[in-house]
């Protein structure tokens, strides 16, 4: 086996290759086996076009969060109270289309496989994250390893008829170019349409879109502004300046997910970006006059104190909602006309 402390890629190694070591030859073979009987029909059309779920558990330490209270305050990021910070449940949902992708991420869920050829569990359990990219993703991998099967993986489909880059929740596989699918994975934060036709989505965030952007606003190592960033459409950060780790993960079923009942009728995401499938303004705009019914709701029980801390949320939203076409603008500011249209007239 390879000794990666002596190196800190493989370029840099005089050792055999890693995808020519015994071990690796092994799993290789596994790998084609596995392929193989997929590309051949062993594993039937339903089992393959079947919907999957799996979670990943996220916390934080607290501890270190300390040093930057005042930078996330300055940022309009909100600070976590509890070292948890939440789950989030992916629908594996492309499985008909990229079934070995999906395979290898439920089975890096599951851990069921134990070791890979680089010695690492093939696990996402106790892993921190790489990156938090703000405006465009969160991105997480298994150092030095490839896949559950000891080599990249191939491209499938990455292009699919009504399937893009074209909202948050999506869930894709990283590589470094073409059939170079690997353990890594990104969930997007944003719109990201530069990564279609060279990255392969295989799943969306069903529950838990709030949970990632707790994770958006925290402090990372990068300071300064980026081309990309200049660009608008993604905002470069870097890595996390505290340890963000899965803490638990694995596969469940649709009935295993919790679903919340809140009390005022509130089921809504706390951004129109964060719907778990892409809704079309008519729907958005039903959900922002429901949002006002309830708002007026709490207004008269609670006070214009409450009102007016929901107003400001408002407006913070709408400094968000650049990228996003102006009648989501206008939907939300439709929302704070109505609002304080009801606080003038009590």
């Amino acid at each position: 086996m390879v000794d990666y402390s002596k190196f800190n890629s493989i370029e840099d190694s005089d050792e055999e290759p890693i995808w020519q070591t015994e071990a690796s030859q092994k799993y290789q073979g596994l790998s084609q086996k596995v392929l193989a009987e997929l590309d051949e029909g062993a594993v039937s059309l339903q089992q393959r076009e079947r919907h999957c779920h799996c979670f990943l558990d996220f916390s934080v330490d607290t501890s270190n969060l300390k040093c930057y209270e005042q930078e996330m305050l300055d940022s309009g990021a909100k600070i976590p109270e509890n070292r948890y910070l939440g789950r989030v449940v992916i629908e594996l949902d492309q499985v008909a289309h990229a079934p070995k992708l999906c395979e290898n991420f439920r089975l890096l869920c599951t851990g069921e496989r134990g070791n890979g050829v680089g010695g690492k569990r093939l696990c996402y359990q106790g892993r921190s994250l790489d990156y938090i990219l703000p405006k465009y993703c969160v991105q997480a991998s298994i150092p030095n390893e490839y896949s559950c099967w000891g080599s990249y993986l191939p491209d499938e489909r990455l292009v699919l008829p009504n399937t893009s880059f074209d909202r948050p929740g999506l869930l894709a596989v990283g590589n470094h170019g073409a059939n170079t699918n690997s353990c890594t994975f990104m969930i997007t934060l944003n719109e990201a349409d530069h990564l279609d036709g060279f990255n392969q989505i295989i799943g969306r965030v069903v529950r838990g879109m709030e949970v990632l952007r707790l994770i958006e606003g925290l402090p990372t190592d990068r300071k300064t502004s980026s081309y990309a960033e200049r660009n608008v459409k993604t905002h470069w950060g870097g890595r996390p300046m505290v340890d963000v780790i899965i803490e638990s993960c694995g596969e469940i079923t649709e009935e295993q997910i919790a679903v919340p009942k809140p009390t005022d009728g509130d089921a809504f995401p706390a951004h129109p970006l964060d719907f778990s499938v892409k809704s079309e303004p008519s729907e958005l705009m039903f959900a922002q006059e429901r949002i006002r019914e309830i708002g007026n709701e709490h207004f008269r029980s609670l006070g214009c104190m409450w009102h007016a801390n929901v107003t400001i949320s408002a407006l913070k939203s709408c400094q968000s909602l650049e990228s996003c076409g102006f009648w989501r603008v206008a939907c939300a500011m439709s929302h704070i006309v109505h609002r304080l249209g009801d606080w003038h007239a009590r």
